[in-house]
């Protein structure tokens, strides 16, 4: 073969070759470009907006008092900070999840995770009625004072000073410790630990104090945010079962609230659960219960008997949703006013008409 076969044999050789490396070149350029792109447009489902949100979650956990000290707990293990209690009667549930319980720290802290929705939620889900809620028969519930969340805040606030309050709904598994700062912003993606967290925590407005007549407090919703949520499951954390109390027949098996801070413990009962797009509307602090009580009367998606006075102190948990689509100025709210000393209330919640 001459010389001229030669090279002409090599350029054949190399023209494939030459193809080939362009277009992996060009492939290169292109997921470079795409990455940059989404480094520089990315935004979680929950940002924070002007409106004053924020969020993290419970990690570290005080150790046994023989023990002594604190025991901190990698980012999965979610233990509570008092020795692990049977399920709940309404934790839901099986053998299977019992016993799982009994050697993980992570499902101990969550006993509560599947709670057994009440009867008629199957049906409410479906859809239907005022907002898209079914009628329900009326349901008048007895509700006194509890206790327990305080001694549960000391232990966390000597791990964690920015601890404030200890929330509690009954028969979810929202159990957390809630956190305050004096920016907003500081802890929506924080865990207790003040290091990056997805899920975040519960935390307390900026402006809340212990005196507030309104405690605000915020919580992510990775899990369960659509138009029609589900009532409990194994893998919503933080403030995602707060959107079972779309449906009545949920507050009516989860009337009341319990918060503990500075000032001790707090049972708080419902008399609000809407969404809105107002953002604004329910974030001060100094908000007059009598104008709370209204403003839920208005969005409410069925009735509650719940007396309100401006004398009273009430709670207001936001959480995220897309329950009027894909756009992020809208939440789910859920209001309670706290018992008055002594008192013991009959409270009927019931569809609208």
């Amino acid at each position: 073969m001459d010389l001229a076969q030669n090279i002409a044999a090599l350029r054949n050789w190399k023209q494939p070759l030459g193809v080939i490396g362009g277009f992996l070149a060009f492939c290169i350029v292109c997921g470079a470009v795409d990455t940059s792109m989404l480094a520089g447009s990315y935004r979680p489902l929950d940002p924070v907006t002007e409106v004053k949100e924020v969020y993290v979650d419970p990690v570290p956990v005080p150790a046994s008092p023989a023990a002594g000290g604190y025991t901190y707990l990698d980012a999965l293990s979610f233990a509570a900070p008092e020795a692990p209690a049977a399920p709940s009667e309404d934790g839901g549930g099986n053998a299977v999840m019992a016993a799982a319980m009994a050697e993980s720290p992570f499902l101990r802290r969550f006993e509560s995770f599947q709670i057994t929705p009440p009867a008629s939620a199957a049906e409410e889900a479906a859809g239907g009625g005022t907002a898209g809620v079914p009628y329900v028969a009326p349901k008048t519930v007895n509700v006194s004072p509890s206790a327990g969340g305080y001694e549960k805040m000391l232990a966390w606030k000597e791990a964690y000073p920015d601890v404030v309050g200890y929330l509690k709904i009954p028969g979810t598994n929202i159990e957390h410790p809630v956190v305050w700062n004096a920016n907003n912003l500081y802890y929506e993606h924080r865990d207790l630990n003040k290091q990056y967290s997805h899920n975040g925590v519960i935390w307390a407005d900026q402006d809340v104090t212990p005196s507030s007549r309104n405690t605000i407090l915020y919580g992510h919703n990775w899990t369960n945010y659509s138009a029609t949520p589900r009532i409990g499951s194994a893998s919503d954390i933080m403030f995602a079962q707060l959107t079972g109390y779309q449906y009545a027949s949920f507050a009516q098996s989860h009337p009341t609230i319990q918060y503990a801070n500075a000032n001790g413990d707090g049972t708080y009962v419902v008399f609000g659960a809407f969404y809105t797009t107002e953002l604004g509307s329910y974030t001060s602090a100094s908000m007059s219960p009598t104008s709370a009580l209204a403003m839920a009367k208005r969005l409410n998606l069925y009735n509650f008997s719940t007396e309100v006075t401006d004398s009273d102190k009430f709670i207001t948990l936001s959480t995220c949703t897309r329950y009027f689509g894909a756009f992020e100025a809208q939440r789910f709210v859920v209001m309670a006013r706290k018992l008055r000393d002594g008192e013991k209330a009959n409270i009927t919640i019931s569809s609208k008409a």
